[in-house]
C-alpha cells in the first residue's frame, strides 16, 4: 500500500499545493527530492521535517550540533512510515532557512493500492506554480506578485528580466512533475542481496521495563499518545486492556460474559466425543483475572471452569491428562485468590461451590484430587461439610 499526501505551501495566497502518491517505506532524504520535484523547488537549499516536536534534517548539514538529542534525527536513515502513519496525521516540512519557506504535509490516505508497478511517486493533483528560488520569503513573494499585476510599476522590467520569460505563477504541470519523478531512488532503499550474515547468532532484542521507563521519560506527550494510539491497534489484548483502564468496571462485565460464553461452548457444544481445548480455555480464565485484576469475576469464571470441568468428566465418563492438568491450575489460582481477600467475603461466597465440585470429581485423576482437597483445606477457617 501507498501514501497519498496532501502539501500546502503555508502563508501564501491563493493556495499553492499538490496531491502526490509515494512508498511509506523510503527515507526522509528521499522524500526531500520528491517534494522539490512536486512542488517545483529547485533543491539549492538546506531543509527540515518536524514531526510532533521531533526534527529530521540533513546530518551533515547540521555538522553534528544537534544529532544526539532524542528530539533530532538524520533524514538519510529514518523512515517515513515509522513517524506518519495514522490518517490525517501532519508533518511540517521548511525548505531554505533563509527564505523560510514552511510546508503542511497530511497523510489523507494511508492504505492507497499503488498506481504502477515500480513504486514510483506520482503527483496527483495540484495548483499553482511555486515561488522561485531566493525571491525573499513570502513578503518578497507577495511583492513579485505585485510587481507583475502592473507592468508600470518601476520594477516590472527589473523583475521580469530576472524572472524570465516563461515564469507564471498560475503554471503547474503535472505530466511535467511525473516525469521527473520516475525513478528508482525515489522508491524503497532494497537491503543488499549478498550482504554478509553475522558470524554470531545476535542477543534476543528484548524490551526490559527500565528501558520502557527511560523511552517514556524521553518522548514529548504528543509521541506517548501515538504510542498508546498504535498500541490499541496492534493486539486485541491492548484493546481489551486499555478498554478495562479507560471505561472501567462496565468493559471488565463485558469481557466476563465473553469468556463465560466461551467456556460454555467449548464444554458443552454438541460435540459428539470430540473433547475440548481444556488448556487454552483455562488460559483464557486466567488471562481474563491478569487483564482486569477484578477478583470478583476472576473468582466467578474460574469457579466455572472447575464445575465445567467435573460436569463434562462426569458426563462423558472421560479421565483425561490434559482435562485434569488443566483443572487443577484453574483451582490452584481460584485457591490463591481467594485467599487474597482478607474480608473473607469471597471465600464465603465460593465454599460452598467449590465443597459440591469436589463431591463430585469421581472422574478425576486421584493424585489431582488429592492436590485439589488440600488446596481446599489450606484456605483456613472451613469446617469440613457433610
Amino acid at each position: 500500500m501507498n501514501y497519498i499526501c496532501l502539501i500546502e505551501l503555508n502563508d501564501v495566497t491563493p493556495k499553492i499545493w499538490r496531491k502526490f502518491q509515494f512508498h511509506p517505506n523510503i527515507t526522509f532524504e528521499q522524500l526531500h527530492h520528491i517534494l522539490q520535484f512536486v512542488m517545483g523547488w529547485e533543491n539549492d537549499h538546506l531543509y527540515e521535517f518536524e514531526i510532533k516536536g521531533r526534527r529530521i534534517g540533513e546530518q551533515n548539514a547540521f555538522s553534528g550540533m544537534f544529532f544526539g538529542n532524542n528530539n533530532e534525527a538524520a533524514a538519510e536513515s529514518e523512515i517515513v512510515s515509522a513517524h506518519l502513519k495514522r490518517k490525517n496525521a501532519k508533518l511540517k516540512y521548511l525548505y531554505d532557512f533563509g527564505d523560510g519557506w514552511e510546508h503542511t504535509i497530511t497523510l489523507i490516505d494511508p492504505k492507497a493500492p499503488p498506481l504502477n508497478d515500480a513504486s514510483y511517486p506520482v503527483c496527483l493533483e495540484g495548483a499553482r506554480c511555486c515561488p522561485p528560488e531566493d525571491v525573499g520569503g513570502v513578503p518578497g513573494y507577495e511583492f513579485m506578485l505585485e510587481v507583475l499585476d502592473d507592468p508600470e510599476h518601476p520594477e516590472y522590467e527589473h523583475m521580469t528580466d530576472w524572472l524570465g520569460e516563461d515564469y507564471d505563477p498560475e503554471r503547474f504541470s503535472i505530466d511535467a512533475v511525473n516525469e521527473l519523478l520516475r525513478s528508482d531512488k525515489f522508491v524503497p532503499k532494497p537491503l543488499p542481496r549478498n550482504a554478509p550474515l553475522p558470524k554470531s547468532k545476535p542477543k534476543p532484542a528484548k524490551l526490559t521495563k527500565s528501558a520502557l521507563n527511560k523511552y517514556l521519560n524521553q518522548i514529548s506527550q504528543d509521541q506517548l499518545i501515538d504510542l498508546v494510539k498504535e498500541c490499541f491497534d496492534s493486539s486485541n489484548d491492548v484493546k481489551k486492556l486499555l478498554s478495562v483502564r479507560i471505561i472501567g468496571e462496565d468493559a471488565a462485565i463485558s469481557l466476563f460474559y465473553e469468556c463465560r460464553q466461551k467456556i460454555e461452548k467449548e464444554f458443552f457444544h454438541d460435540r459428539g466425543r470430540d473433547n475440548p481445548d481444556f488448556p487454552n480455555i483455562s488460559k483464557e480464565v486466567t488471562h481474563f483475572v491478569k487483564l482486569t485484576g477484578n477478583d470478583k469475576f476472576g473468582a466467578e469464571l474460574m469457579m466455572l471452569y472447575v464445575e465445567a470441568s467435573m460436569i463434562f468428566a462426569r458426563t462423558h465418563f472421560i479421565s483425561d491428562a490434559s482435562l485434569s492438568n488443566s483443572l487443577l491450575s484453574v483451582f490452584t489460582d481460584l485457591i490463591h485468590l481467594l485467599q487474597k481477600d482478607e474480608t473473607r467475603e469471597l471465600i464465603e461466597a465460593y465454599k460452598s461451590r467449590i465443597h459440591a465440585a469436589l463431591q463430585s470429581a469421581d472422574r478425576i485423576d486421584y493424585w489431582v484430587l488429592h492436590k485439589m482437597h488440600h488446596l481446599y483445606e489450606g484456605l483456613g477457617g472451613i469446617e469440613e461439610q457433610k
